[in-house]
């Protein structure tokens, strides 16, 4: 059975005529998770067809693709979709909307977590519980994160980013640092985070030059190891005297992080290229093997 979809496209205007072939009957939907772009979270909204100003059921179709493949198809009325972001109650009245679509189509992948749990079974009730419906968010939104940067130029970025976070002279700030420039930059979580992590033996053999380096560049006298060793392991006795240590070596923090921030300049880019060359190497090779089994 086929399936129409026409009309013009709500941020472009461009008019649309597209033809689906169905699969299935189609189920009622009140609500959705939307995904702004890929690699982004997805978020709840309340959604409605829209005909001749008025709401109409949405409805979620399962469609077939090229290649036997199958995607879900999401439409509304003759005028489209409705929808609002979704803030603790469902909202019913949508001639005031957030913003609307001529339909929404997702991957086969995403319906169990996307449209499954949120349709709408006979006897007018969701099809799964608020707890199941909140997990499957949570799954939607890891996967997507995952999903994220997954190309051989970002996910060398993403490791090289990793890897000069791994080796910031402040310790106990990696972990935090590699989350936030991931969602920052839209990085692949999984790289940055194993970048942060494989750098740890990097993290201690830099330390020594990067102070040393830094006393160079400023042209001051080299700290001395024993005494700071014995201010080091008397820190335990108080808050005082952490605090008056911490002041006291304050000025060799500077040259650390100076000499470390030279250092991570000269190998930062180096480090990326070789990284982005492998990742090419090795997704030239799952081409010609995916080429070969073809």
């Amino acid at each position: 059975m086929e399936l129409h979809i026409k009309g013009n496209q709500s941020d472009t205007k461009d008019a649309v005529d597209l033809t689906f072939i169905t699969d299935g009957d189609a189920g009622e939907l009140h609500q959705v998770l939307y995904y702004p772009s890929p690699g982004e979270v997805p978020y709840l909204v309340d959604i409605t067809g829209w005909e001749n100003g008025k709401a109409v059921p949405a409805k979620a179709q399962k469609v077939l693709t090229g290649d036997d493949g199958e995607s879900w198809l999401v439409y509304g009325g003759a005028d489209g979709l409705r929808l609002k972001k979704h803030e603790g109650i469902h909202h019913r009245n949508f001639e005031n909307v957030d913003w609307s679509e001529l339909y929404l189509l997702y991957d086969a992948d995403n319906y169990t977590l996307a449209i499954e749990p949120y349709l709408i079974d006979p006897d007018g009730s969701v099809h799964q519980s608020w707890l199941r419906r909140k997990i499957s968010w949570l799954k939607a939104s890891a996967l997507s994160l995952l999903k994220t940067g997954i190309t051989p130029g970002r996910l060398a970025l993403g490791l090289t980013i990793g890897i000069i976070i791994g080796t910031f002279p402040l310790l106990g700030t990696h972990t935090i640092m590699g989350i936030a420039l991931a969602l920052v930059f839209r990085l692949n979580q999984v790289a940055v985070n194993l970048g942060v992590w494989a750098s740890m033996p990097l993290y201690v053999s830099i330390l020594y030059p990067s102070l040393r380096l830094g006393e160079k560049m400023l042209g001051v006298s080299p700290l001395e190891w024993n005494q700071f060793y014995n201010d080091f392991t008397s820190i335990m006795s108080g808050w005082q005297f952490f605090k008056d240590t911490l002041t006291k070596y304050s000025i060799s923090l500077i040259h650390l992080h100076l000499g470390w921030l030279l250092i991570t300049v000269l190998w930062a880019l180096p480090m990326y290229y070789i990284i982005y060359i492998l990742l090419k190497q090795l997704e030239k090779r799952k081409s010609h093997k995916a080429a070969s089994r073809s």
